[in-house]
């Protein structure tokens, strides 16, 4: 604090509460793991794991992806009189420019893609991906019965699709492809049963497709995970049911829901109780739990699979060593 009229009266500090990060945060980090990009209820900002050091500082954003160079896309909402628009950041000088196209209303940011859904015929309707720096389009697809249910794997670049069987393309797709006809034969109660699709973002392909019966606790599409092997499905009741992406078999149960993966591993990173972070290996083996003493807000492995980043509410960045599995 400064006096403005008596220059001879010292300047003083007054220390602040600390603020905690609420669950609603949003946190990005890039591929080679040196920034974190976090964006809480006003504010967003970049910082550099190496050294703590903030590196830039915005208003909040709503979605965000890194380029291979270490630049940062981000998706600002309307605010006021600032207009919805992405952003193109660089962090090394930091600086900011508008992305070299017209924003229309209909693309929006999210999970590194660019997309933009349309109404087709039939009561269909078609996704048409983007590329965030040019606007070039990447792939389109059209769903009839119209934009499925989705959401975003924690590994980047891939998204998960969810039909129920009643829908119209979960029936067309199941009475085209017997073997995913005969497993969902094999679900009693039908109003449990779906078709899950896991999409390449880079071009649209179908990476895997499954047919499973959901637990009667769960509803939406959110908290679905697929790394190595296995398929990841967290419900409302603190669990997580473990699949077979070959079969749609349930594997085994863990308690917990899924905050990080590890795609050279398998190894996944669980919440349980709201400050412990748990690493178990494919088969389900526990080979790690951390305390942190403050509630998780987001974590991400490192070295492949040997270290691991827990961002806390108390704003707390911890880097975990988990390079050697615990004895069973």
């Amino acid at each position: 604090l400064h006096n403005l009229t008596d220059k001879s009266v010292a300047d003083f500090k007054i220390p602040l509460p600390l603020s905690p990060l609420g669950p609603s945060l949003i946190a990005y980090s890039s591929p080679d793991g040196k920034f974190l990009a976090l964006s809480a209820r006003t504010r967003g900002g970049v910082w550099n794991l190496a050294t703590g050091e903030r590196v830039l500082l915005s208003r909040r954003f709503t979605s965000a992806v890194f380029a291979a160079d270490d630049t940062l896309y981000v998706q600002f909402p309307k605010d006021g009189k600032q207009d919805h628009a992405i952003t193109h950041l660089s962090l090394n000088p930091v600086g900011s420019s508008p992305v070299p196209y017209k924003e229309d209303d209909s693309l929006f940011l999210s999970a590194g893609l660019l997309q933009e859904w349309k109404p087709g015929a039939k009561k269909a309707g078609e996704l048409i991906v983007h590329n965030v720096a040019d606007n070039s389009i990447l792939w389109r697809r059209t769903f009839n019965g119209g934009e499925p249910a989705r959401t975003n794997n924690l590994l980047p670049g891939q998204t998960i699709l969810s039909f129920p069987f009643k829908t119209d393309f979960a029936k067309d797709r199941l009475k085209s492809t017997p073997a995913l006809a005969d497993r969902a034969s094999a679900i009693k109660n039908k109003d449990t049963g779906r078709l899950i699709q896991v999409l390449d973002n880079a071009n649209g392909n179908v990476l895997h497709e499954l047919v499973l019966e959901v637990p009667l606790t769960y509803e939406g599409v959110r908290g679905i995970n697929v790394v190595g092997d296995n398929l990841y499905l967290s419900s409302d009741d603190n669990r997580t049911m473990v699949y077979a992406l070959s079969t749609g078999a349930q594997l085994r149960q863990l308690f917990g829901y899924v905050i990080a993966l590890d795609p050279s591993s398998s190894r996944i990173c669980m919440v349980n109780r709201r400050d412990e972070a748990v690493v178990y290996d494919p088969e389900g083996r526990q080979i790690a739990s951390f305390h942190t003493g403050s509630p998780l807000r987001f974590a991400a492995f490192q070295n492949n699979g040997t270290h691991l980043i827990l961002l806390t509410a108390d704003q707390k960045v911890r880097t975990m060593d988990i390079s050697a599995p615990v004895a069973h």
